[in-house]
């Protein structure tokens, strides 16, 4: 996970850096804002927590589209889904 990724899942949960470090446990804000700016590197924890407890809304429209690309592809739709999910957080706009 990238420091952008993180900054991209703690905005879109609308926290601040103070309600995901106390979600989070065992980290600070000031932790949290050297982890979104890259100077320190992600622990996995994190990335595993975050993602444990994400969720995802699609249209049923865009999800039936993803299934027929997967099956297209003869792709898992697990890791289709994981990949639309990571190009879409790569190509939000910096804040």
């Amino acid at each position: 996970m990238t420091g952008r990724e993180l900054k991209a899942l703690r905005e879109g949960r609308n926290m601040t850096q103070s309600e995901l470090s106390a979600f989070l446990g065992d980290s600070t804000p000031g932790t949290l804002s050297r982890w979104e700016k890259g100077v320190h590197t992600i622990p996995q924890w994190v990335e595993e927590k975050l993602l444990s407890t994400a969720t995802v809304t699609l249209p049923l429209t865009a999800l039936r589209e993803l299934m027929a690309v997967a099956a297209d592809r003869r792709m898992d739709f697990d890791a289709l889904l994981g990949n639309a999910i990571q190009a879409y957080v790569q190509n939000l706009p910096s804040s």
